[in-house]
């Protein structure tokens, strides 16, 4: 039930932060923001005090391979948002996530295995979603539309927790990094401002990404050795290093 609540909270917190991020420098921004662990790294943390340290490690190593889930979300997105409406995308970029999570689930990688993976799928997402200069965000988002798109995102990430808290370690880890967030936003921006809005959005998202994989595998390789009060202070460091020079190393930034 913790994790249920904490989720839950985070949710429109992260979605207000990057809106406000997206308001003030742009969909790339924003999308930045949303690829840190914002929420699945408390989750990660309330995973440990609630059911020990065996089912934090293992739902880490499953939250690296959810990121290579959320890697085909953005792709499928980015691809679609330029040449269908947006809920053509939504729907297509949600069979896709869904797909490769159906296909990651059984195969419980170790860390190592699901960081090389990781890695090499944001490489590849590096180079070929928004790979061109950014857009001009347009007019201020109205209130009515921020409350629904919290609405949505909360209500989804609950159920979605809900749903996994019943399913083990490896589920729950593998449903923590889905964006939810990402896609409420980013269906905002391509209803608003065309393919190119949501395309930088996803871009960002890319980039924070980093910073995401470089928290889980510290985590899952420390985690059960360390200190967790240390793990998670190095995860933190790592992940803000990693999404940092992501970003600076961006075709285009």
């Amino acid at each position: 039930m913790s994790v249920l609540i904490v989720k839950a909270l985070l949710t429109p917190a992260l979605l207000g932060a990057a809106m406000l991020a997206t308001r003030r420098w742009g969909d790339r921004a924003g999308g930045w923001l949303l690829g840190l662990p914002i929420v699945s790294g408390p989750i990660s943390v309330m995973l440990l005090l609630e059911h020990g340290e065996r089912f934090a490690v293992s739902a880490a190593h499953s939250t690296l391979a959810g990121f290579i889930a959320g890697g085909a979300f953005c792709a499928c997105y980015a691809w679609t948002s330029e040449r269908y409406r947006w809920p053509v995308s939504l729907g297509a970029s949600t069979l896709a996530l869904l797909g490769t999570a159906w296909v990651l689930a059984p195969l419980q990688l170790d860390w190592v295995r699901s960081g090389l993976l990781v890695a090499a799928m944001l490489a590849l997402l590096a180079h070929t979603v928004g790979n061109r200069p950014e857009v001009a965000h347009p007019e201020r988002t109205r209130k009515r539309d921020v409350l629904m798109q919290v609405v949505i995102a909360s209500s989804v990430v609950v159920a979605l927790t809900t749903f996994a808290g019943s399913l083990g370690s490896n589920v729950a880890g593998l449903l923590a990094p889905l964006p939810v967030v990402s896609a409420v936003m980013a269906t905002a921006s391509i209803r608003k401002a065309g393919g190119g809005a949501a395309n930088d959005l996803l871009r960002g998202a890319v980039a924070g990404s980093w910073g995401g994989a470089a928290f889980f595998v510290v985590t899952g390789a420390l985690l059960g050795i360390a200190a967790p009060i240390a793990v998670y202070a190095t995860a933190t460091a790592a992940a803000l290093a990693a999404s940092g020079v992501s970003a600076r190393l961006q075709p285009g930034a």
